[in-house]
């Protein structure tokens, strides 16, 4: 069993930090739409936005995992075939996909707690408030910047997904299928890694 990422390919932990990242982001983003349009005497008023926060905890919790297995633990390097152009935009989509996962789940963070209560998983378990948004204006601002953060990760999260399926329906080559299946390998792996 391959854990570690190596030359030839993506590694079980990779692949385990990846592809519930994923899910849990459009799941996220879907929930989210789905609160807009509820009312107070919905059954799902309270319980829905009690369940994205303890779900984008759980997200939070697998992006910090993702980031310190990635600082001891190098990507594979791109497949051969891939023109500079495509490396230099895959480097920096990958990075803007961080970025802005970070400023959803910190601004979600603040949603949250910005009135002082802590955000509980448990009854034994809970996030504290760290920082407190003292006024509305500051709140609604938040909120915007909240909004606006997840339609740029999600829409970034698409073309991430069609990138992904260009390279193995158009160019024909590994990209995609080195991250579906872990061990999964590449027939030429090349001399320079992702910068």
């Amino acid at each position: 069993m391959q854990l570690k990422d190596r030359a030839q390919g993506y590694g079980w932990i990779s692949w385990l930090l990846h592809w519930p990242s994923a899910l849990l982001i459009v799941g996220l983003f879907a929930l989210g739409l789905y609160m807009r349009g509820l009312d107070y005497y919905h059954p799902w008023y309270h319980r829905a936005p009690a369940l994205h926060k303890q779900i984008g905890i759980l997200l939070a919790t697998i992006t910090l995992l993702r980031l310190c297995w990635r600082l001891f633990n190098r990507k594979p390097p791109f497949e051969a075939m891939l023109a500079p152009w495509e490396r230099i935009v895959a480097t920096l989509a990958h990075r803007l996909l961080y970025l802005l996962l970070l400023l959803t789940l910190a601004t979600g963070y603040l949603i949250a707690t910005g009135g002082g209560q802590a955000v509980s998983l448990t009854d034994m378990l809970s996030i504290p408030s760290l920082v407190r948004l003292h006024d509305s204006d500051t709140e609604e601002l938040v909120g915007e910047l909240h909004e606006l953060f997840s339609f740029l990760l999600i829409g970034l999260t698409l073309l991430h997904a069609l990138a992904a399926c260009k390279h193995h329906w158009i160019d024909r080559n590994r990209t995609l299928l080195r991250m579906l299946w872990p061990g999964s390998t590449s027939p030429t792996a090349p001399q320079e890694r992702e910068p």
